[in-house]
C-alpha cells in the first residue's frame, strides 16, 4: 500500500552560486517509517556571459552582401542566438536566428547593399538567452552597375593616339 500525502523540496539561496554540479542529500521521514535518504546532484545552470564580437568589425565598410559573422565562444553557452538590423533598437531584424551551433554565421540571402547594419549576438543555453554583447556596426558595399558599350559594338566614346 502506498502512503497518501505529498512532500516539497524547496532549495533557495542559490543566486551568489557559481553555475556546477553539487551533491545533495535529501532525507525523508514519516509518522511509523524509518525514514529514506537519497543522494542527489543538484545542476547548477547560470545565463552564458555575453561573447566578444570580432567580424565584421565595428565600424567596417563595403562589407559583402552575405558576410561572415563570427564571435568568441563563451563558458556556459551551448548555442548562439544573432541578431542583424538596419536599426540600432532592433525593432525589426534582418537577421534573427538561435541555436547557432558554432561561432560563426553567413545568411543565407543577401543583405541590402550601401547599408548601415547594427549586429549583436548572445549565449543560449537551459537558462534560456544571456545578456547580448556589445552592438558593432557594418556598412554594407554598394554595387554600381557599370557600362561602356563595349560588350554591345559601340566603340564611339573609344579613341587611340598613336605617338
Amino acid at each position: 500500500m502506498i502512503p497518501g500525502g505529498s512532500s516539497e523540496l524547496t532549495i533557495g539561496n542559490t543566486g551568489a552560486v557559481p553555475g556546477g554540479s553539487y551533491p545533495i542529500t535529501i532525507s525523508g521521514t514519516a509518522t511509523g517509517s524509518p525514514g529514506h535518504q537519497i543522494d542527489v546532484m543538484l545542476d547548477v545552470v547560470v545565463p552564458a556571459a555575453p561573447p566578444t564580437l570580432t567580424a565584421p568589425a565595428n565600424g567596417a565598410v563595403d562589407q559583402p552582401l552575405r558576410p561572415v559573422f563570427q564571435w568568441t565562444a563563451v563558458s556556459g553557452a551551448s548555442s548562439y542566438g544573432l541578431e542583424v538590423d538596419d536599426d540600432p533598437a532592433f525593432g525589426s531584424p534582418a537577421i534573427a536566428e538561435t541555436g547557432i551551433a558554432g561561432t560563426t554565421f553567413t545568411p543565407d540571402s543577401n543583405l541590402e547593399e550601401g547599408t548601415t547594419y547594427y549586429w549583436r549576438v548572445f549565449g543560449e543555453n537551459l537558462c534560456g538567452a544571456g545578456a547580448a554583447s556589445t552592438v558593432f556596426s557594418f556598412e554594407t558595399l554598394s554595387v554600381m552597375p557599370f557600362s561602356d558599350g563595349f560588350e554591345s559594338g559601340d566603340t564611339s566614346a573609344w579613341s587611340l593616339t598613336v605617338p
